[in-house]
């Protein structure tokens, strides 16, 4: 508990943007601390706790600050004891929580009941990107409200749930959620108990996102340098080039948008270069 007060008092005075803090036998009363001094810190954006014997009554006080912490954007809890009880707060924070948008919860003991509320949170959820839920216990009812909110998530771009105990049924979900999804270009599903012809369905369907994103990114890219002030200014000293080259951008500038606004492209992200 040395080394954690240490770095505790660094938390509460804003004096660190990082911190790991993984095999230190942390637990849950370590976490209780932890709730404390992150519920007043603004500068803290990583925070790893992997191997640190954390459980449920640790998870739910980390849940607890998360909704109120705003700074955090990566949560690594691998390898620790959290079960449905810790997962379930967890779920309720990103329901809350607008700035996290990575959660590593690999190597628990997470089971359907948690998993239903990671589910229940993401379709309300606007900033996770990345959820790793490798090697728990997550069945077909945990994949199946999975797959619900990916029915209606854009911003989740990979999903874990490798090595857990999800049949066809669950994947038939996540199969039905990529036909309209379009943000999820990373889905890995391996050692469950899915058949082959249901997971290459599935990859296929992913693969298909990240085609279609590298894509419109390219596009964008496109459009961004075809209005930026250098081109304009070039297409302003020829007047015959600028009319054609005019139509060719409003068209594209169109189509541009239209796939941008599908995917939470934002044009001036790319302006800004």
């Amino acid at each position: 508990m040395d080394k954690l007060s240490s770095c505790l008092k660094q938390i509460q005075n804003n004096e660190i943007t990082k911190l790991v803090f993984s095999r230190n036998s942390v637990g849950d009363e370590g976490c209780v601390a932890l709730r404390k001094a992150l519920e007043i810190n603004t500068s803290l954006i990583i925070l790893s706790l992997s191997f640190n014997e954390i459980g449920d009554e640790g998870c739910v006080a980390l849940g607890k600050a998360l909704e109120i912490n705003t700074s955090i954007t990566k949560l690594r809890l691998s390898r620790n004891y959290i079960n449905n009880t810790g997962c379930v707060a967890l779920g309720k924070a990103l329901e809350i929580n607008s700035s996290l948008a990575i959660l590593n919860l690999c190597s628990n003991e997470i089971g359907d009941v948690g998993c239903m509320a990671l589910g229940k949170a993401l379709e309300i959820n606007t900033s996770l990107a990345i959820l790793n839920l490798y090697n728990n216990e997550i069945g077909d009812v945990g994949c199946m409200a999975l797959g619900k909110a990916l029915e209606i998530n854009t911003s989740l771009t990979a999903l874990n749930i490798s090595r857990n105990e999800i049949g066809d049924e669950g994947c038939a979900a996540l199969e039905k959620a990529l036909e309209t999804n379009t943000s999820l270009t990373e889905l890995y599903l391996s050692d469950n108990q899915i058949g082959k012809e249901k997971c290459d369905r599935v990859y296929q369907l992913t693969k298909r996102n990240e085609i279609r994103k590298e894509n419109i990114a390219t596009r964008t890219k496109l459009f961004a340098s075809l209005f930026s002030p250098n081109a304009i200014n070039n297409n302003n000293n020829n007047n015959n080039r600028n009319q054609e080259a005019v139509f060719f951008s409003r068209d594209f500038f169109n189509n541009c948008l239209f796939d941008i606004n599908l995917i939470g492209f934002v044009v001036s992200t790319y302006l800004d270069q």
